[in-house]
């Protein structure tokens, strides 16, 4: 019985990234020894969600599976963090430009490196506050 929990700890050890399923695996052989060690939690077990879609939606995902040659969930999954991704990226501009958050703490909040963040102020044309960018550079 030791050994299901070592196998766990191995896996966890071994398995980088965050692949969703490396994830699954760790939780699959996690939960089978749960009764036995009931601190083993997978915290990242995929969900499964459902949303209604108009028809015009549901041939653009089935032109993206084609485009990329993937299955719905994967297509889906790929648009979805896409989508996501841009939204964290508004959220943090509109947060920086009403002067709420700092540079440094809006390229934190978009999920990008502060020159990535840049980059993306750049292309929209906003002016970056360069003395509050040195400033803060400074201060760390």
């Amino acid at each position: 019985m030791q050994s299901g929990f070592w196998v766990v700890k191995v896996l966890k050890n071994i398995l980088t990234g965050d692949s969703h399923q490396e994830c699954s695996l760790i939780c699959l052989i996690t939960h089978r020894s749960e009764r036995l060690y009931p601190s083993n939690k997978c915290y990242n077990m995929p969900q499964v969600v459902t949303a209604q879609l108009t028809d015009e939606m549901v041939r653009d995902i089935e032109e993206f599976m084609r485009v990329h040659s993937i299955d719905r969930s994967t297509a889906i999954r790929k648009l979805l963090e896409k989508s996501l991704d841009q939204w964290k990226i508004e959220k943090a501009i509109s947060k920086y430009m009403k002067g709420t958050i700092s540079l440094m703490k809006a390229s934190e909040v978009a999920g990008l490196s502060l020159w990535e963040f840049i980059d993306e102020l750049q292309k929209r044309d906003i002016t970056i506050n360069v003395i509050d960018a040195v400033e803060e550079s400074l201060e760390m």
